[in-house]
């Protein structure tokens, strides 16, 4: 015969200790701060390379317009090519590179978060496929927070790499 106070007993016999319950959560909130790093990681990973592709990107817009020979506006005299110019860690600027008086200026700013490691020379983008000078340039660009770095290089005869 079953009795009210033993099926009372086999009722909390069924749920879960303090102990185990405490165990779990701490298990729960150790795989959620490893997982929280990794993708906090992982997304200053993903600036800095987003940072490098749009310096390459323009880079290659800079390069392509050169070859084309496009002479811009305010640009007199002969036209020798497009010019990259350091400003400061986050910054620089493209000007057309011309005899007589140079083209129009255009400030580029890489991403929030990164920033140039240190300061290049001039960089340019001869006219009509005559490459680039000088012959080999690299460009290294940092994450502010954990310091990763990744190098673009640049060849005179306009490869564009990292």
């Amino acid at each position: 015969m079953i009795t009210a106070s033993s099926e009372y007993k086999n009722i909390l016999k069924t749920g879960f200790t303090l102990l185990e319950i405490m165990i779990s959560i701490t298990i729960i909130g150790l795989l959620f701060t490893a997982g929280l790093a990794r993708y906090m990681d992982f997304n200053k990973t993903q600036t800095l390379k987003s940072s490098v592709l749009d310096l390459k990107n323009n880079l290659r817009d800079i390069q392509a317009k050169a070859n084309s020979g496009v002479k811009p506006t305010g640009c007199t005299g002969t036209f020798i090519g497009y010019v990259v110019h350091y400003i400061s860690t986050t910054q620089y600027n493209v000007y057309a590179d011309c005899i007589t008086t140079n083209g129009a200026i255009k400030t580029y700013t890489l991403i929030a978060g990164t920033k140039f490691n240190a300061s290049f020379a001039d960089i340019t983008f001869l006219a009509l496929n005559k490459g680039v000078s000088p012959a080999l340039t690299t460009i290294t660009i940092k994450h502010t927070v954990n310091n990763k770095t990744v190098n673009l290089n640049i060849t005179s005869s306009g490869e564009i790499y990292d």
